[in-house]
């Protein structure tokens, strides 16, 4: 599952976290300059979309299992659409 961000092509990864961590979130993306950037697809339910530099995988994975430990985030299927209640055609749109 890729998609284009500018001309790089991105690995997308759903996630939903505690919604009062997503600038937090962001800002440890920031810091490892261009591993992933970090999409809020409705920051009221807390859903976001990761989108990982190819070959940074493993890193992403690493700095989520850690944060894991502070904060509520759990990984979500992409093509479940059925779970986002009213970002299903958000969410078809961006697939």
């Amino acid at each position: 599952m890729s998609s284009s961000l500018g001309s790089v092509e991105t690995i997308k990864r759903y996630y939903r976290v505690d919604r009062r961590e997503i600038a937090f979130l962001r800002f440890i993306l920031e810091a490892y300059d261009g591993i992933a950037v970090l999409e809020t697809l409705d920051s009221k339910s807390g859903i976001v979309v990761f989108h990982i530099a190819p070959g940074c995988e493993p890193d992403v994975d690493a700095i989520l299992q850690d944060l894991k430990n502070d904060f509520m985030l759990e990984s979500i299927p992409a093509k479940n659409n059925r779970m986002y209640g009213k970002l299903r055609s958000t969410l078809q749109e961006r697939l």
